[in-house]
């Protein structure tokens, strides 16, 4: 039992990077499912600190709620209060207990001696997303599709200064309705919004080629395939891995998964979920009656264009993934 109340199930998910592990628990309390992120105590240098950016950037969740997050229930950290510092929305000398609706909050006791800090959450029922591909990758209508509420939830989290950390395969779980969602509030301490970014990009190449293009230690526990390289350590584009996928799309994956580079690259989470909307629109086909000539595809011929430039600056080497 964690703190008395939660007893872990299974593990889910690990990223060594932080040193933080993912698990399906169950809250005794609630008689509820819940997910716990959790940070192993290892006695590195700056751990202390680490931990303390880690946990004060997961409890900036506790005043957002989206249906694309998992919804943020209790933030617990061995870290005092001069290392972590001011957390946003914290009413000044209070614990964030309070805060998150009457948490255990930092400084308090009850964590396992190898627990340095955990979250929790609500658990995502539904699949991982190397269980997701278990059958093989997803047709690409259905990977538009599913991919869409995460992109929706990291757009809504940019414009309040918030970043998920959905670059991870571990933190992300797929609903029984297939939709992808932000399973675990602990992102790394130096998450950007481009993390998302390239995140969204990861998981859509996922989906559609069934390899995982980021470090290849991310995919090995998450059970996923690294995705191959070229000698310059350039990721394979998706349309060359499978036969028939569209240029548009495969553009817009590899465009997302160049964020934050200096010449190439689709910068935000908001235009991601744009592309995702008329490329998803595109593949249903035209209305009935609109003989292919509404907004939405003057839009998309746009993009098409744009993307085969893009496309020819990924393919010389401005978007080097693995950095």
């Amino acid at each position: 039992m964690v703190l008395d109340r939660y007893r872990p199930v299974a593990l889910v998910g690990v990223d060594a990077s932080v040193n933080a592990e993912f698990w399906q628990a169950t809250d005794s309390a609630l008689r509820r499912d819940v997910g716990l992120a959790v940070l192993r105590r290892t006695g590195e240098r700056g751990e202390r600190e680490r931990a303390a950016a880690m946990l004060a950037q997961a409890a900036r969740w506790g005043t957002f709620e989206h249906f694309g997050c998992a919804r943020l229930l209790d933030v617990v950290g061995d870290v005092p209060g001069d290392v972590l510092g001011p957390v946003p929305g914290a009413v000044p000398g209070a614990v964030l207990g309070p805060v998150l609706g009457g948490g255990t909050g930092f400084g308090r006791s009850g964590l396992p001696a190898d627990l340095i800090g955990l979250t929790i959450t609500e658990w995502v029922p539904g699949s991982s997303l190397a269980e997701t591909l278990a059958a093989g990758p997803r047709h690409t209508g259905d990977a538009l599709q599913m991919l869409d509420t995460l992109a929706r939830a990291a757009e809504t989290a940019h414009r309040t200064g918030l970043a998920l950390g959905c670059s991870h395969p571990s933190r992300i779980r797929f609903d029984p309705e297939g939709a992808a969602r932000q399973a675990f509030a602990l992102p790394a301490p130096d998450s950007a919004p481009a993390d998302d970014v390239r995140g969204l990009g990861a998981t859509l190449y996922a989906l559609l080629t069934g390899y995982w293009p980021l470090r290849c230690a991310e995919a090995e526990f998450s059970g996923l395939p690294a995705a191959p390289r070229d000698a310059q350590g350039m990721v394979a584009p998706p349309e060359t891995l499978r036969m028939g996928l569209s240029m548009e799309v495969s553009a817009l994956t590899m465009a997302a998964l160049g964020a934050g580079a200096t010449d190439a690259g689709m910068h935000t989470a908001a235009a991601v979920h744009t592309m995702l909307v008329e490329l998803a629109a595109d593949e249903r086909g035209p209305a009935p009656g609109a003989h292919g000539h509404t907004s939405a595809g003057l839009r998309l011929n746009q993009w098409a264009t744009a993307c085969r430039a893009l496309r020819g600056r990924l393919l010389s080497g401005a978007n080097r993934t693995g950095r």
